[in-house]
């Protein structure tokens, strides 16, 4: 038995103010099994623990110490999001790597230029294929617009369009130099990137 739990039912009991002989009465068990229950010679059965928390008023996990583990677990997960959101709260005083940039990115038409200089090359010089991939510069722009937001080094890289620069980049190598063979090996790099990243320590953390 858990000498942990036999100084605790030894406690509970005399906190109640009751002899060995009374909760023994009490819970219908001899004085001589409390006595070997305080002494951690065995342990209480679930029958008895049902009645020791009736008798003491409180749940049977309180009574094998289950409570000040979770108890204890729950602190350390408080602490942890309180270091989270302190450091939330911090990021958001800080102001933004690039301040303004976003406002004057976000004026330049690219949806419309887009899909304009490809009817163009199209019309004018027949490159409807591959010219099509041009359409990935729209996602590649835009999520450029959103990296320029971030307020530290990590947050900056982890918001770069990796992806959106590996598939086109790929596509080139398959068209033009038939290597769709290795090409792939491309992709390999996108989480290669976001793992570095994050083992990557910065000032700003």
């Amino acid at each position: 038995m858990d000498g942990d739990l036999a100084l605790r039912l030894r406690d509970l009991r005399k906190k109640n103010n009751l002899s060995q002989e009374a909760l023994g009465e009490k819970i219908g068990v001899s004085r001589q099994t409390v006595s070997k229950w305080e002494r951690g010679e065995r342990s209480p059965d679930a029958t008895s623990l049902l009645a020791l928390s009736r008798v003491y008023g409180i749940s049977i996990d309180e009574i094998l110490g289950n409570c000040e583990e979770k108890e204890s677990s729950n602190s350390e997960s408080r602490k942890e999001k309180s270091r989270f959101q302190k450091r939330r709260e911090q990021e958001k005083e800080q102001p933004a790597l690039f301040p303004g940039l976003k406002a004057v990115m976000l004026k330049i038409p690219v949806v419309l230029i887009v899909p304009f200089f490809y009817m163009a090359s199209g019309m004018l010089l027949s490159l409807w294929h591959p010219m099509w991939m041009i359409f990935f510069f729209i996602p590649i722009y835009y999520q450029l617009c959103f990296a320029v937001c971030a307020k530290t080094i990590r947050s900056f890289l982890l918001r770069l369009p990796v992806v959106f620069v590996v598939v086109p980049v790929f596509l080139m190598l398959g068209f033009f130099l038939k290597l769709w063979k290795y090409a792939w090996l491309l992709f390999l790099l996108i989480p290669m990137y976001y793992w570095a990243v994050g083992f990557m320590k910065f000032e700003d953390d």
